[in-house]
């Protein structure tokens, strides 16, 4: 039986309740063909002009052209005051790994409302109408004022990702974090690792295959407490492979034809210089089944992010598993280093400098309440994309 906190359900109840009280004539719809123009009209108006997604075939890839999708619905939520777009919001149906079982979830991004129509709630409204869709909603970024919201409808705040960052030449560094001389920490001796005798393959690919879809799975398996977005293949070449403005460089990693790891990262150049900083989006790995796995594949990133003239690599992840593996291989975690340099580049905005993530069930999870170990990147949401 679906499960909903309390908090939730009177937080709903006060909303509706000062909306329907409010002398407006208001209606949700689904976003159709027709609306689109509108929509984005909307958007420079809240937002500013030249907005992304005002770009359609990004549109369209975001919110119509998603895994699962038929490709004809447009996953977009619209509160109308009148005949005017007064509010929207945007979700991707996608498969959540929970609690070692698949089910459907979905991620919310672009919650939107007319600063002049605030206070009639229809940014709650929205958000009531997408989570009752799913078993699980998250969301990524989220601002303090839509942390507080969220946290009054129920949803579960987990703080803020980590963020690992790998720097490859000090002096570019050094120009990005604003002073003459970076102070880095220095690095640890790498500790020993077994060879294994059958020393891992790292090659680039063009897309994944199934091999994706299992090595996600088998992390995941009945008994791990990691959660988060299923990356499948099906997934991962729609947010990668195909995505319609960023060019990612895809990497497999094999050991005795089997797959191991994977990952994906972009090279971003820094609006008005000639710098170039790496974006790694995806990094999974089998290396913490043991050493014998021998795992090659933040090593062979960060020579091929070199190879691309890359000064700075980071990385935000909310599964904290992976932090030996990117210690051993250069990345940094202290907060007080990385605080030096800043989380935007288009252009560089030192006022940002942390990613939020929270999650709501209509479910009890034993996963939830436990605190799993949520896998969750810069590669969800939609937060990697163009600005």
């Amino acid at each position: 039986m679906p499960w909903k906190c309390e908090a939730s359900a009177t937080f709903e109840r006060f909303w509706l309740n000062t909306a329907s009280t409010a002398d407006v004539s208001l209606r949700i719809a689904d976003c159709d063909e027709q609306q689109v123009p509108a929509l984005q009209s909307f958007f420079e108006r809240v937002y500013r002009a030249g907005y992304a997604l005002c770009d359609s075939t990004l549109l369209r890839w975001q919110f119509q052209r998603t895994p699962g999708s038929d490709g004809l619905r447009w996953h977009i939520k619209l509160a109308f005051d009148g005949s005017n777009i007064a509010a929207c919001l945007g979700f991707v149906p996608l498969e959540i790994t929970l609690d070692g079982a698949v089910v459907r979830g979905a991620w919310v991004v672009n919650w939107m409302v007319d600063p002049e129509r605030q206070q009639l709630g229809l940014g709650p409204l929205l958000m009531r109408e997408v989570t009752r869709e799913f078993e699980v909603t998250l969301n990524i970024g989220p601002n303090r004022a839509a942390r507080d919201v969220l946290s009054r409808m129920g949803w579960s705040d987990h703080g803020e990702l980590p963020r690992y960052v790998a720097v490859l030449d000090q002096p570019s560094a050094a120009v990005l974090a604003n002073a003459e001389r970076l102070s880095w920490p220095s690095l640890s001796p790498a500790p020993a690792r077994l060879q294994s005798s059958s020393p891992a393959r790292v090659v680039r690919v063009e897309r994944f295959d199934a091999d994706a879809t299992s090595l996600w799975d088998r992390i995941t398996a009945a008994g791990s407490d990691t959660a988060g977005t299923r990356r499948s293949a099906e997934f991962l070449n729609w947010r990668y492979a195909d995505h319609p403005g960023f060019r990612y460089r895809l990497f497999a990693q094999y050991q005795d034809a089997r797959l191991t790891a994977l990952a994906a990262y972009r090279v971003e150049v820094v609006q008005g210089m000639s710098i170039r900083v790496g974006r790694l989006v995806e990094y999974l790995d089998t290396a913490d089944e043991g050493p014998e796995t021998g795992s090659r594949m933040l090593a062979h990133l960060l020579d091929d992010a070199r190879a691309e003239g890359v000064s700075v690599m980071d990385f935000f992840c909310g599964d904290r598993r992976y932090e030996e593996q990117l210690a051993r291989n250069g990345f940094v975690a202290d907060p007080a280093a990385i605080a030096a340099l800043p989380l935007l580049f288009q252009p560089i905005d030192r006022s940002r400098s942390a990613i939020s993530f929270m999650s709501h069930t209509r479910r009890r999870s034993a996963a939830i309440g436990g605190s799993p170990h949520w896998y969750v990147t810069k590669g969800d949401g939609d937060q990697d994309r163009p600005n």
